[in-house]
């Protein structure tokens, strides 16, 4: 599984990050950074208290610097990592003309379960080298269209005689021999791995608001939508923020909202699916 690589001189912005802001606009926040210990001793020095929180990382919008810290703590992790955990203050006093009350900003990080067609290294080693065969090899095996030749013997990590269950006959990547095709037939039909857990974020604004919201402004519902404040994503590809969740309770004309938007997959997601202008479907 592609993981993330830290090199001496970066510090990610890892997600559990969470922030508050209250009705005069000043902010309280909470985030932690993760790098090599090299890394850490090199740049120890830089972590005093006042320094901005985008000085530090490049993983993390400039929006955000506002935000100095006030105190953190230092965690040793196997491997020669550290976490450093940081808690923030900054002030914003023009922050939005509408807001009466504070706003509280939250950060998840979330395991779900994907096709294993987009695992990363499924895509760098198989989709993105289609000129091998061994793609459509593979999902007719996962559809259960091929299979490996039923009248030979073979074992786990041999080359694979792959045998079109409809055209009854060898497919023509047959045989698969690069290690990568082997790896990938074994896991995903031999072994049955058709998912695997993938990982995602989940961004959540409450806010105190003078007014109910709008239908208008539930047009991107469902949608792709960017979220408001700026929210961090996983380094080293294309991301987008579908808006996923609200609920609202008002009470003597003050309105406690709650918004929830959902990270897609590496790429982003499916526009004619998720990317689309409501308003093209009009009344005739």
């Amino acid at each position: 599984m592609a993981s993330t690589q830290y090199g001496v001189g970066e510090f990610v912005w890892g997600p559990g990050f969470g922030a508050r802001r209250d009705a005069q606009g000043r902010w309280t926040a909470r985030a932690v950074l993760t790098g090599t210990r090299a890394t850490w001793l090199a740049q120890k020095e830089a972590f005093r208290k006042g320094a901005k929180l985008t000085d530090l990382t490049e993983n993390i919008n400039a929006w955000w610097n506002f935000l100095r810290i006030d105190e953190l703590d230092l965690d040793e992790k196997e491997g020669g990592m550290v976490q450093v955990r940081v808690s923030l203050t900054g002030w914003q006093a023009d922050f939005a003309e509408d807001e009466e009350g504070g706003v509280v900003l939250q950060l998840q990080a979330l395991e779900v379960e994907r096709p294993i067609t987009e695992h990363p290294m499924f895509v760098r080693e198989i989709v993105e080298v289609p000129v091998t065969g061994a793609c459509d090899a593979i999902l007719l095996g996962m559809k259960g269209l091929a299979q490996a030749d039923p009248f030979a013997l073979r074992a786990i990590g041999d080359s694979v005689a792959v045998w079109n269950n409809v055209a009854m006959a060898f497919h023509p990547a047959s045989p698969l021999t690069d290690e990568a095709s082997i790896w990938w037939w074994d896991w995903i039909v031999t072994r049955g791995n058709h998912t695997f857990p993938g990982r995602t974020l989940e961004w959540t604004v409450r806010e105190t608001l003078g007014r109910r919201i709008t239908g208008m402004e539930l047009e991107r519902y469902g949608l792709v939508d960017g979220p408001p404040f700026n929210p961090p994503v996983f380094p080293g590809a294309r991301f987008e923020w579908r808006w996923t969740g609200l609920t609202e309770t008002t009470e003597a004309g003050a309105s406690e909202r709650e918004r929830r938007w959902v990270l897609s997959p590496p790429g982003g997601f499916e526009d004619r699916i998720f990317d689309f202008d409501l308003n093209q479907f009009g009344e005739d």
